[in-house]
């Protein structure tokens, strides 16, 4: 005969189970009732999305956690995607609870990701596929302007576009410091729309690739606040552009390295970066344009040498003397033609961060003016052209440059060239004759 049941059996509570509804399309969501507690649906073992829908237009995502061996439960709320069309907000959400996740997975309760955090794991990315000048690069450029600022600290799940616009006109505000000597009170000027557009192409570089590791769910939070402020230029142009602006500045300009000047640098070079400087102390060239000459542009049997896209934009073809050929093939020896002319011992392009120690180290021990640079060597082979006679319109072809700015930059050593040729033009006059002497007429009168 069956127990009959007893007041306690009456009053315990029943056991309840999570009903798993399906939340993958927009119709079986539509169905659901507006209610405060969230619907959830099972992913994997201890893994579940949900959405709270207080309203029937409303649809808040989360993501519950169970970790094994546990009764902690923990929660985390995704978001509304509203960004997204209606059929693609499952996908999003299941891809951001999943990233969650794994980090609530790996150490029993959830870990925000700060941008910080996100900046270094792209530097350690950077490191280990384009090794360590560019990691160095980008590495300094987080310490400068993300790891101590306020954006820093912010979680991925939390950046908003204010707080990436806020970082941008704080960036814009910030002065660009143009002397790299130990003076006290540096050098400095208004930052140029490229140069912010560079550091904020690093972290834009940083957070796109959290999203590719699914730490963040979106791009929505910097994909407008962190485009170019104008159409930019490729970052090669914008090396070469930055560092004859700071030259420009410093009156490095006004520096000339005669020949022996020249020759002097060249013994006191580094090997690894001797046949680089001794190629920018023959031709016109811009350093930026010339690191990125491969093999294939030179033509050693009609003695041509074709630079491509640079500063100037279109590319030009440079006839190349008998000793300045064997240079230059003497760079090539041995290598394919997609392979770099002139690359470091790593085997990395040369560029304004890596050609800049070796060149000042170079000049301090040469003993050659201390204000010199790299541009200073092309400056001063563009004076060597002008001074020795050719045309300026061949000049500005050569350097891949204007007339204009030619004549702008090198007008008095054209104007002591019009005087020198001016005066090979006087011709002497002849002397007058002598006036005759007055005649005696003795002590008569005159009649």
């Amino acid at each position: 005969m069956a127990r009959k049941p007893t007041s306690t059996d009456r009053t315990a509570p029943k056991a309840t189970r999570l009903t798993n509804t399906n939340l993958s399309t927009v119709a079986s969501r539509d169905r659901l009732k507006v209610r405060e507690s969230p619907y959830w649906q099972k992913l994997d073992k201890g893994c579940h999305i949900g959405i709270r829908k207080m309203t029937a237009g409303s649809e808040i995502w989360w993501a519950k956690y169970n970790a094994p061996g546990t009764t902690a439960t923990l929660k985390k709320q995704l978001g509304e995607f509203g960004n997204l069309p209606r059929n693609e907000r499952f996908s999003a959400a299941k891809m951001a609870a999943e990233a969650w996740f794994e980090t609530a997975g790996r150490i029993g309760r959830p870990k925000e990701v700060t941008v910080k955090d996100a900046c270094a794991a792209y530097a350690k990315h950077k490191r280990e596929a384009d090794g360590h000048d560019p990691a160095v690069d980008v590495e300094g450029r987080f310490e400068r302007w993300v790891n101590n600022a306020a954006i820093g600290k912010i979680a991925l799940s939390k950046l908003t576009s204010r707080h990436v616009e806020a970082w941008r006109k704080s960036l814009e505000q910030q002065p660009a410091k143009i002397s790299r000597d130990d003076r006290k009170t540096p050098l400095t000027r208004p930052r140029s729309m490229h140069t912010v557009n560079r550091d904020m192409t690093t972290l834009r570089a940083a957070l796109n690739y959290s999203k590719r590791k699914k730490l963040v769910a979106s791009d929505d939070a910097w994909a407008e606040a962190l485009k170019p402020l104008t159409k930019q230029k490729p970052p090669e142009d914008d090396e070469d552009a930055e560092a004859a602006e700071e030259d420009a500045r410093l009156g490095h300009h006004n520096v000339e390295l005669t020949i022996d000047h020249r020759t002097a640098l060249l013994a006191a070079a580094d090997p690894e970066i001797r046949p680089f400087l001794q190629a920018m102390s023959l031709l016109p060239v811009r350093p930026g344009a010339l690191a990125r000459l491969t093999v294939g542009r030179l033509d050693s049997k009609n003695s041509l040498l074709s630079i491509g896209r640079d500063k100037a934009g279109s590319g030009r073809t440079l006839p190349l003397p008998a000793t300045t050929l064997r240079v230059f093939e003497a760079a090539a020896k041995d290598k394919p033609r997609n392979a770099l002319l002139f690359q470091r011992a790593n085997g990395t392009r040369w560029n304004k961060d890596s050609w800049k120690g070796p060149v000042k180290d170079a000049v301090r021990a040469s003993g050659i003016p201390p204000e010199a640079t790299i541009y200073t060597v092309r400056h001063s082979v563009i004076t060597d052209l002008v001074v020795g006679g050719l045309d300026l319109a061949t000049v500005a072809k050569l350097a891949g440059t204007s007339l204009l700015m030619i004549d702008k930059h090198y007008h008095k050593l054209v104007k002591s060239r019009a005087t020198a040729a001016l005066s090979a033009l006087q011709i002497a006059a002849p002397s007058p004759p002598a006036p005759a002497p007055p005649v005696d007429f003795g002590d008569g009168d005159l009649i």
